[in-house]
C-alpha cells in the first residue's frame, strides 16, 4: 500500500540518526560500544527525539510544532557526555552539608515534562539542572562502562523465544 513507503522512509531516517549517534559516541568515547550495552537502548530512544524535534516534513514543520505549534527551544547537551546534574530531591529537605550535584551521563530528554535523563553506576535518574564539565572530562570510559538502567523496565515473565516461531 501507499503507506509502506511513508514507514520505511520513517525507518530510514530513525537507522540512520543511530548510525550517526553511535558513531559520535564511539569516536568521543574512543572504544566500541558493546550492542548489549544500556546506553545503546537510550541512544535509540534519544534518536526518535531529535527526528521529533528537528526533522522537518514537507509542510516545512517539525512533528513537535505540529504537536505544539511551537517550535522546539531547549538547549541540548550531545548525547552521552558526561554531566554534572542535580538530583530530584525528596519532600524532606536535604541538609546543607548534603552534596546536591552528582556526576553521570546525559541521555536525553523526557518527551512529556523536560525532564533530562542522567545515567549513572547506580542506574537512570531524572533530573532538571546539568551543567557541563570541562572538555577534558566530558568522556569518562570508566564511568560508561559502569553505566546501568534502561527506558524501559525488564519483564522476566515474558517467555523469550529461542527457536523460529512454527508457521
Amino acid at each position: 500500500s501507499q503507506s509502506n513507503g511513508t514507514i520505511e522512509r520513517a525507518v530510514q531516517s530513525i537507522e540512520g540518526q543511530i548510525r550517526v549517534l553511535k558513531d559520535a559516541l564511539e569516536k568521543n568515547y574512543k572504544m566500541e560500544i558493546d550492542a548489549r550495552h544500556p546506553i545503546l537502548a537510550w541512544l535509540i530512544h534519544h534518536a526518535g527525539f531529535l527526528i521529533s524535534r528537528f526533522e522537518r516534513g514537507v509542510d516545512g514543520k517539525t512533528a513537535y510544532e505540529r504537536w505544539k505549534g511551537k517550535p522546539f527551544h531547549t538547549s541540548l547537551v550531545p548525547f552521552g557526555e558526561c554531566v554534572h546534574f542535580k538530583k530530584h530531591t525528596k519532600a524532606d529537605k536535604p541538609s546543607k552539608m548534603e552534596i546536591r550535584w552528582e556526576d553521570g551521563i546525559w541521555l536525553g530528554i523526557k518527551t512529556v515534562s523536560s525532564e533530562i535523563y542522567v545515567g549513572t553506576p547506580e542506574g537512570v535518574f531524572t533530573a532538571n539542572s546539568v551543567q557541563r564539565k570541562p572538555l577534558d572530562q566530558r568522556h569518562n570510559t570508566d564511568f560508561l562502562k559502569k553505566m546501568q538502567g534502561l527506558p524501559w523496565k525488564p519483564t522476566p515473565d515474558i517467555p523469550r523465544i529461542t527457536e523460529p516461531m512454527p508457521r
